[in-house]
């Protein structure tokens, strides 16, 4: 009678361990699932900053042209597209040369000044000089320019937003991080403990 006792709580104990090795055999692939999800959105999320930092590039690049204008006492107007922002250029540089084209002196206005006509047809044929002054860099507040200002002060915000966004995303990802090594960890343990229970099952068989 107690052989047949003995045969029963074998079969049964080794039923209970793989049951349990099976059931943490299905919790190791929820926690992988899980991560593999985490990391699924993970990977989206590291798209969308990419992209949320072009943008914020290019805000930021549209910002320093709208920063301001550079002018000469020449009275020329140059943008910042063309001459760059003032904070980039090094001290050394010194100031930059305005390059705007001077223009000629109209053939009536030449001829009232020389009263030759012939000066008036060598002056045509001359090259167009170009204006060599010194520039000044002035931003918008300076020069009055409400709207521009406005402009330029509603591009800073835009770009604080982006950042700010940016920034909660990348957050966010290192805590998606955090939950994906808590995740496959978690797997691990419970696949570690099925193969323990499995070990012990095949021991009792052999008893």
């Amino acid at each position: 009678m107690d052989w047949i006792v003995r045969i029963y709580a074998k079969l049964a104990y080794r039923w209970r361990l793989e049951a349990k090795a099976a059931e943490q055999d299905v919790q190791a692939d929820l926690a992988q699932l899980h991560a593999d999800q985490r990391k699924k959105t993970m990977a989206d999320i590291e798209k969308e900053i990419v992209a949320l930092e072009k943008v914020e590039a290019d805000i930021a690049e549209k910002e320093k042209v709208k920063k301001g204008v550079w002018k000469c006492d020449n009275g020329h107007t140059v943008s910042m597209a063309e001459i760059g922002d003032p904070d980039d250029r090094p001290a050394s540089a010194g100031a930059p040369q305005c390059g705007i084209p001077m223009p000629p002196a109209t053939p009536d206005e030449l001829k009232g000044k020389e009263g030759k006509p012939a000066w008036v047809e060598w002056a045509k044929t001359q090259t167009v000089p170009y204006c060599d002054r010194p520039l000044t860099f002035y931003t918008w507040d300076k020069l009055n320019k409400n709207e521009e200002y406005e402009d330029n002060r509603r591009s800073k915000d835009e770009r604080k937003e982006q950042q700010a966004v940016i920034a909660g995303k990348k957050a966010y990802i290192d805590e998606l991080k955090e939950n994906i090594k808590g995740g496959e960890e978690t797997a691990k343990h419970f696949r570690r403990e099925a193969q323990r229970d499995r070990t012990v099952a095949r021991e009792i068989k052999g008893l």
